[in-house]
């Protein structure tokens, strides 16, 4: 872990590790269990930054929004500030706001809870069809 920058990198610190596990663990016991399996749940997407702007990370949303209608149900997900504006532009619903916090730590890094329902969406149109545009 060293070798690779581990020290000094906050995301491969173990107690960043666990705070970002638990506090992703609680915010998904607060806003989407009542979905249960009704939901389909978009992981973890990040664009590299030579790449940002270019519709990946919309195109790889759409897949997932595609799936969603698809199988009617709601697909769900857990936005960083710099993803916000993406899932916002492309119909999903903020349900709350969650915050990682180390303990000890002054910092708070927020993150938003956020559903798309397929039924919902302006237009009612199937994300493929978005895809055309």
């Amino acid at each position: 872990m060293a070798r690779n920058g581990g020290s000094t990198r906050r995301d491969a610190n173990p107690a960043h590790a666990r705070a970002f596990r638990e506090s992703s663990d609680l915010c998904d016991e607060l806003y989407f269990e009542t979905y249960g399996y009704n939901q389909l749940v978009l992981q973890t997407l990040g664009t590299h930054p030579d790449h940002r702007r270019r519709g990946h990370g919309s195109s790889l949303c759409r897949d997932g929004m595609d799936l969603a209608d698809r199988d009617s149900v709601v697909l769900t997900l857990q936005a960083s500030p710099l993803g916000l504006p993406l899932y916002k532009s492309l119909g999903f619903v903020t349900l709350g706001e969650c915050a990682m916090q180390v303990p000890g730590e002054e910092e708070a890094v927020p993150f938003w809870a956020m559903v798309w329902h397929p039924s919902e969406y302006e237009g009612t149109a199937p994300a493929s069809v978005l895809r055309s545009e």
